[in-house]
């Protein structure tokens, strides 16, 4: 990858096997996020390929929009929509990117809540700094189509 300047990230080749965690540490501006955006299919290498499993991502915005429905990806800033509660906030990507009914996207809200023994996300309007990220992880776990979960941080 290469924004306005020297590459991103060059000659970089990661095979990690069957892994539970993965963490990527390095300087400000070394092409973690870049990594982690590319891998969730946000952003597309200027060179070279990825392969999820052994199949490469796809190279077209259709192919990658089906890709991305099995990709959990959390943001540091959550940009949750103010005027939805908690929960519609929760259940949005479900409806929306994984094509969901309502009542369907409910069973892994409801799994989560008894996975985790929280109380029900409350109906009313998010707080303003979001729902936290172990929040979102964990409801992003219980996601059965959901094959990695990328964290996204500035």
């Amino acid at each position: 990858m290469r924004f306005d300047g020297p590459p991103v990230l060059d000659r970089l080749a990661l095979q990690t096997g069957a892994v539970q965690a993965l963490v990527l540490v390095g300087p400000s501006g070394g092409g973690k996020t870049t990594l982690l955006r590319i891998l969730a299919g946000l952003d597309r290498p200027v060179a070279g390929s990825v392969a999820f499993d052994g199949v490469p991502l796809p190279a077209d915005e259709v192919g990658l929009r089906g890709y991305r429905r099995t990709v959990g990806t959390v943001f540091q800033a959550y940009n949750l929509f103010p005027h939805l509660s908690a929960q519609e906030n929760l259940l949005l990507p479900l409806v929306r990117v994984h094509g969901l009914s309502e009542v369907e996207a409910r069973e892994p809200l409801s799994a989560w809540v008894l996975q985790t023994r929280i109380l029900p996300i409350p109906r009313k309007h998010p707080p303003p700094q979001g729902i936290d990220q172990d929040t979102r992880k964990m409801f992003c776990d219980t996601i059965p189509h959901v094959r990695f979960i990328s964290f996204l941080h500035r």
